[in-house]
């Protein structure tokens, strides 16, 4: 492996952690602010369209993130305000399929919680970079890991309401 693809994919996996992460730490940071984007209506299966978990305080806060750990790691604003903008829309994808299938919010969906967050945005990042299928592959797979190493932490920590 190249080095400057190995440099690629670190950084495309630190942009990927920072951005969802950035909505679990400004939870606790402004816990009144939690206006759900659903707004607490329901869709024609009687059941949330997302769910009180997803806000607009999340979707900004992981934007927000999202360009200024792009303009940190040496990539354009821009593709920071994509890249964060596509992985948090993968993320409340996420959140809708799950409401369908019945599950609360919150709840656990190992694979089916990281995959569209993850998946999306490195789609996306191959048509800005360089970034090889197998790469991107590799890159979603230490993302899934990571993220089941460390949210039982930050549930420790008091940081997550879960541990997954």
């Amino acid at each position: 492996m190249m080095v400057q693809e190995l440099v690629l994919e670190l950084k495309l996996f630190t942009l990927l952690v920072i951005v969802n992460g950035a909505p679990i730490l400004a939870r606790n940071v402004f816990p009144s602010w939690n206006a759900a984007i659903d707004q607490g209506r329901k869709a024609w299966d009687k059941r949330p369209w997302l769910g009180k978990s997803k806000t607009w305080r999340g979707l900004l806060a992981g934007i927000s993130a999202g360009i200024l750990t792009a303009f940190l790691l040496g990539f354009p604003w821009l593709h920071g305000l994509l890249l964060s903008a596509v992985s948090l829309s993968g993320d409340i994808l996420t959140s809708f399929i799950k409401r369908r299938l019945d599950l609360k919010p919150s709840s656990q969906a190992p694979i089916l919680d990281q995959f569209l967050e993850v998946s999306l945005p490195l789609g996306a990042a191959q048509y800005l970079y360089p970034l090889p299928t197998l790469n991107a592959i590799g890159v979603l797979v230490a993302f899934v890991v990571f993220n089941w190493g460390i949210s039982p932490l930050l549930y420790r920590m008091g940081l997550r309401k879960k541990p997954y």
